[in-house]
C-alpha cells in the first residue's frame, strides 16, 4: 500500500514537471527576472557612476586652462630671451674720451655674459644732443642703449629743456665715478692751481679751458671753481675730453679740464702737467698731483658714468639689463680696467639711480639759474 501511495506521489511530481516544460512561459519568469538579477543591473548603474566621472570631465577642462595660462608668459615674453640680436651702445662723447673706453669695455664684458654681439657707436654731436635723440626716438626694446653721465642731467636741465625731460630715459647703472681735474700742456706757464687761479683773477676771462660740452658736468665744475676762488676763466666746448686734452696739448687753449685717466697717459709721458684734481684725496695713477683742496679750495667734485636707455622697458628686459652690467661690475679684468684708470665703482641703480638722476636734474636747473645760464 506504502509502495503504491509512493508511485502515486511520483506520478504527480513527473506530471507537474511535464506540465512545467510544455508551457515554456511560466519557467522563463522565474529566471528570465529574479530579485537576484536586478541588482546585477544596478550595479551595472556603475554607469551612474560614469556619469559624474563624466562630470568630472568638465574638471579637467578647467586644469588644462591654468596649464595654458601658464604658458602666456612664455608666449608674452620675447623677454625672457632677450636679446636675440646684437645690442648697440650709443656714446655721448667722441672716441678715445674716458666715456667711451668704459662703452667700450663694457660691450666687451656684455658680450660674453649675453653671448650676443655688443657694438658701440659714437653721437657726440651737440654737447649730448645728437646721443639723446637717438635714444629718444628709437624704442623702449633694450636693444638701443646709452652712455649716461653727469653731463646728460646738465644737457637735460640746459640746451635740451625745452625739448626732452630726464623721465624720457631709464637710468639703468651708475657704473664709475671719475674726479674732475685741470691738465695743461708741459710748457705752459701754468705749474699748479693756485697759480692758474692767480692768473685769471688778474686776467678775468683771458685763460681759455677746454672741456667737454655746454652746461655739462665738465662746465658746471669750472664755474662752481669759479665762484670759490673768485677767478674767471672763458670756456671753449669741446665733442670729448679726448678732444679738449688734444686742443691743450696743440697749444689752442691755456688748460684742459678732463679726468686722471684722460690725461694719465700724456702726464706719463711728460707732455702734460696736472694742476689739481677735485678728488678728496690723491689719485694713483697721478703721482705727486695735488688736490684742490691742498691748494686752498675747498672743492671736489666727480663725475658719474653710467649705462641707460629709452624710458618704458619691458620689466624682465630692464632687470636683465641692470643684472647683466652688475655683474660686468664684478668682473676681475673689468675692475683692473677701474683700478688702472682711478675709477671708483658706481653704487646707484634701477629706481634708487632714477630718483637719484631726477634730484640731480632738479638741483642742476637751481644752478644754472643762478649762474645764468638758462633763465
Amino acid at each position: 500500500m506504502f509502495k503504491k501511495s509512493m508511485a502515486f506521489v511520483v506520478m504527480a511530481i513527473l506530471l507537474v514537471v511535464l506540465a512545467g516544460v510544455g508551457c515554456g512561459s511560466a519557467p522563463a519568469s522565474p529566471t528570465a527576472a529574479p530579485a537576484t538579477k536586478a541588482p546585477t543591473a544596478a550595479p551595472a548603474a556603475p554607469a551612474a557612476t560614469k556619469a559624474p566621472a563624466a562630470a568630472t570631465a568638465p574638471a579637467a577642462a578647467p586644469t588644462q586652462a591654468p596649464a595654458a595660462a601658464t604658458k602666456a608668459p612664455a608666449a608674452a615674453a620675447p623677454a625672457t630671451d632677450f636679446p636675440t640680436k646684437a645690442i648697440t651702445i650709443y656714446c655721448g662723447s667722441a672716441a678715445g674720451s674716458p666715456v667711451d673706453v668704459m662703452a667700450r669695455e663694457m660691450a666687451k664684458h656684455m658680450e660674453k655674459i649675453l653671448g650676443k654681439a655688443v657694438v658701440v657707436e659714437t653721437r657726440s654731436g651737440g654737447s649730448q644732443a645728437e646721443l639723446l635723440l637717438e635714444i629718444q626716438q628709437g624704442k623702449p626694446d633694450g636693444y638701443s642703449l646709452a652712455t649716461y653721465t653727469t653731463s646728460t642731467v646738465g644737457a637735460l636741465a640746459g640746451t635740451l629743456k625745452a625739448r626732452m625731460k630726464p623721465e624720457d630715459f631709464d637710468f639703468l647703472v651708475e657704473v664709475q665715478l671719475d674726479p674732475y681735474c685741470l691738465a695743461a700742456n708741459s710748457d705752459s706757464q701754468f705749474q699748479d692751481l693756485k697759480g692758474l687761479i692767480d692768473y685769471a683773477k688778474q686776467n678775468p676771462s683771458k685763460v681759455k679751458v677746454a672741456g667737454f660740452g655746454t652746461g655739462s658736468g665738465h662746465h658746471l665744475a669750472l664755474l662752481e671753481l669759479q665762484q670759490k676762488s673768485g677767478a674767471k676763466f672763458s670756456w671753449v666746448a669741446t665733442q670729448g675730453g679726448s678732444e679738449a686734452v688734444a686742443a691743450a696739448l696743440g697749444g689752442h687753449v691755456d688748460v684742459a679740464h678732463s679726468n686722471p685717466s684722460g690725461v694719465s697717459e700724456q702726464v706719463e709721458a711728460k707732455k702734460m702737467r696736472v694742476l689739481g684734481v677735485a678728488a678728496s684725496k690723491q689719485i694713483a695713477i697721478l703721482p705727486g698731483a695735488k688736490t684742490y683742496k691742498e691748494q686752498g679750495v675747498d672743492m671736489t667734485a666727480a663725475q658719474w658714468r653710467g649705462i641707460g636707455a629709452k624710458a618704458g622697458l619691458p620689466a624682465p628686459v630692464k632687470a636683465k639689463l641692470i643684472d647683466t652690467v652688475q655683474k660686468v661690475m664684478q668682473d676681475k679684468d673689468f675692475q683692473t680696467y677701474m683700478k688702472n684708470t682711478a675709477q671708483e665703482a658706481g653704487e646707484r641703480s634701477g629706481d634708487a639711480f632714477q630718483k637719484a638722476v631726477l634730484a640731480e636734474f632738479e638741483m642742476t636747473v637751481s644752478t644754472m639759474k643762478e649762474l645764468g645760464l638758462t633763465k
